[in-house]
């Protein structure tokens, strides 16, 4: 379950995006193509044992190159654009034929061969490679083998777009079930509680469904994708055919956003996947885009390369925003790359040396400022077995990227779900970090609102969770608008 920082993304190289169109890949890309190849073949020695044991030759493998469809189908030497015949780079299907293509063909996946002789054509429109990229010179690397998509662009800026717009203009205009300004309203006041409200978006315009593209950023659609359905479930009649459509949707996002997905899962998704593009085009008379066919491909990869948030790129984009911030700063204009670059060794430095063990090894932070005086220290320390001056205990704590404190709730799976509240946050004297939680003794699974409806003041025993045991993200209690307490957990399959 652990989410990645932004200081644990590292910089390989830097350059112009003037220079790529001046020079092109093959120069722009020659000397960290000539180092991941040494990496692999030649490797580099570390020492052992703190440095008193023999030396071990360790060998790096380049596994995924990482990015959104424009940045990977220039880096792979793909067509750039979505208008070309044939954009896709994992399949040789045409565009006009994904316009209604609800599955993905086998017979039109690009491999090795049919690359070789797509180069040989040199044809662009026709085969969707501009060139032969250079990086298939790594031995154990092929572009057609890059089995990486980007669930940031594709469906928080893409999919969730065109699905949302037509299905608010369906309930606005077609089913009357409320009005847009009703949607508002309920959407400002919806209580998205303490871990989510900092993402809450603003209003939704008419121009904006007109156009299939709402004034969201990705983070901000992934908020409201989730909590969309309980803002307005009290208005809509659940047989409702793009009520059904909406529900699937999100389902597939949680299937989608979930940290561990088993085989039996993939075939699900991909059946779930052909049935939402089927009933896209059936339910809203209209074409599929190009971001409805990548969807196709998502169960492919997830198969190849595993959970598609492991390789999202909200923390490259937030990287990307620390280097345009230095270039804004920075006076020199003579080198910016190199400039760029240094300024980045510096800060690393200065991070490896002043929190060296931290960076390396520790997955939760505390602070003195939240640590409190817990009402329940003598039971933590029998269930512990451990004296009381070796237990310190915390309001808040930041555990593997994720941020938990008191009266936040996590869910547990054991024979089936289980719902807790945070009580207290401990800290053991062998730095290791645990949460002291009150179990939910009522809860019932609503499918039609894919929720845990509870009752929060039925409480039952307490337990202490270590953070290995936590199914996805901390949650926060959800009223809806009919009073019902909700939690939304995120891991979709541990909650069926």
């Amino acid at each position: 379950m652990k989410k990645s920082k932004v200081d644990s993304v590292f910089l390989a190289g830097i350059l112009k995006s003037r220079d790529l169109k001046s020079f092109g890949n093959d120069k722009c890309f020659q000397s960290l193509i000539k180092e991941l190849k040494s990496l692999e073949i030649d490797g580099i020695e570390i020492n052992s044992n703190d440095g008193d044991g023999p030396k071990i030759k360790v060998h790096f493998i380049l596994g995924l190159v990482l990015g959104d469809n424009l940045g990977l189908n220039t880096v792979l030497d793909f067509n750039k654009s979505f208008s070309s015949n044939s954009f896709c780079r994992f399949c040789k299907v045409k565009k006009l034929e994904t316009k209604s293509l609800t599955i993905e063909r086998d017979d039109m996946l690009r491999n090795r061969s049919n690359y070789e002789k797509d180069v040989l054509l040199n044809n662009p429109s026709e085969t969707g490679i501009q060139n032969y990229s250079q990086l298939n010179e790594i031995p154990s690397f092929h572009v057609v083998e890059n089995f990486c998509v980007d669930l940031m662009h594709d469906i928080f800026e893409g999919v969730c777009h065109y699905d949302i717009c037509h299905v608010i203009e369906y309930f606005i205009n077609k089913a009357s079930y409320f009005s847009l300004e009703t949607l508002n309203t309920r959407k400002q006041t919806f209580q998205y509680g303490a871990i989510e409200i900092d993402n809450m978006s603003g209003e939704i315009k008419i121009a904006q469904i007109k156009t299939k593209h709402l004034k969201m950023t990705a983070r901000e659609m992934m908020t409201f994708i989730s909590f969309f359905h309980l803002m307005i479930e009290d208005l809509v009649p659940h047989d409702d055919e793009v009520w059904k459509f909406l529900l699937s949707f999100i389902e597939i996002i949680d299937l989608l956003l979930a940290f561990e997905i088993c085989d039996e899962i993939i075939p699900m998704l991909r059946k779930k996947i052909e049935i939402h593009n089927r009933d896209y085009v059936r339910l809203f008379n209209d074409t599929l885009k190009p971001k409805h066919h990548i969807l196709t491909h998502y169960p492919t990869v997830i198969k190849q390369s595993g959970p598609v948030r492991s390789f999202w790129c909200f923390k490259f984009e937030a990287k990307h925003k620390e280097f345009k911030l230095y270039s804004h700063a920075i006076m020199s204009r003579k080198n910016i790359c190199l400039t760029l670059a240094k300024k980045y060794q510096l800060k690393t430095a200065f991070k490896l040396l002043n929190n060296i063990d931290n960076i390396s090894t520790c997955y939760y932070e505390v602070y003195d400022k939240h640590k409190i005086v817990s009402d329940f220290k003598n039971l933590i320390s029998e269930m512990l077995r451990v004296p009381k001056t070796q237990v310190e205990f915390y309001s808040k704590a930041e555990i593997e990227g994720y941020k938990y404190q008191q009266k936040f709730y996590i869910a547990r799976f054991i024979t089936d779900i289980e719902l807790y509240i945070i009580v207290d946050i401990g800290l053991l004297r062998k730095n290791k970090v645990f949460l002291f939680c009150q179990k939910l003794n009522r809860i019932q699974y609503n499918p039609s609102i894919l929720s845990f409806e509870v009752d929060e003041k039925q409480l039952g025993s307490f337990s202490i969770i270590f953070p290995k045991d936590i199914v996805g993200p901390p949650m926060n209690l959800i009223k809806t608008a009919t009073g019902k307490s909700i939690l939304r957990v995120k891991e979709y399959y541990f909650s069926k």
